[in-house]
């Protein structure tokens, strides 16, 4: 889980905390109004931990927005000072815990607008989205679907090699076309941005399985 809060020690920024069983709560990390709004321009940021009092290196959190899925990635890193590490000169260090997360980023948005309303809530608690594994595939033209999912055989080809090669998260969406060639597609990634990757889904030697 993560809290979001609207610090009242700290005017300006936007505090972050992530809870869970492993590490319990984290260090608070401290996120610029004007670092959130880079962020709702694309940008990506870092956020830093409250300073500690013995002086040591802020821990740091990384921000990046997939506008295209709706999601917010974040990536907590902090020490853990339940996780001692002993050197061989009997010097200890405090490993490194971490949480990374996706959080919907319109929920988030729409809190944060919400400060400058009278009575607003000033902590927003959200579980983290479970990460999608495999893009949404879809067949805007179904006539070579269609005979690849009347063969047996080339069906159970054609779902293995979906199934491994279109696995990126970070593309949501993926769309086929139908080519000249029988039982092959020309494809193209849909990830809300002006770069998109094209390609061809091909069945070599069609005449001998």
């Amino acid at each position: 889980m993560v809290k979001v809060r609207v610090s009242k020690k700290y005017h300006d920024y936007i505090d972050f905390q992530t809870v869970s069983l492993e590490y319990g709560h984290s260090q608070h990390f401290l996120l610029s109004w004007h670092d959130f709004e880079k962020l709702d321009r694309g940008e990506d940021v870092i956020a830093k931990s409250l300073q500690r009092e013995d002086g040591a290196t802020p821990c740091k959190a990384y921000f990046y927005r997939k506008a295209w899925a709706g999601e917010l990635a974040v990536s907590f890193f902090w020490r853990d000072e339940r996780r001692i590490k002993y050197n061989e000169d009997g010097s200890k260090d405090n490993e490194y815990g971490s949480e990374h997360v996706l959080l919907p980023y319109d929920d988030l948005y729409a809190f944060i607008r919400e400060q400058s309303w009278s009575g607003a809530p000033s902590e927003w608690k959200c579980l983290a989205l479970e990460e999608s594994k495999q893009s949404r595939l879809v067949f805007v033209e179904k006539r070579n679907l269609r005979k690849c999912l009347s063969n047996k055989l080339i069906r159970k080809k054609l779902v293995r090699f979906l199934r491994d090669r279109f696995c990126d998260p970070d593309v949501p969406q993926v769309n086929f076309y139908d080519r000249a060639v029988p039982y092959s597609f020309t494809f193209e990634d849909i990830c809300g941005t002006a770069f998109r990757t094209l390609g061809a889904v091909t069945l070599l030697h069609a005449d001998d399985l």
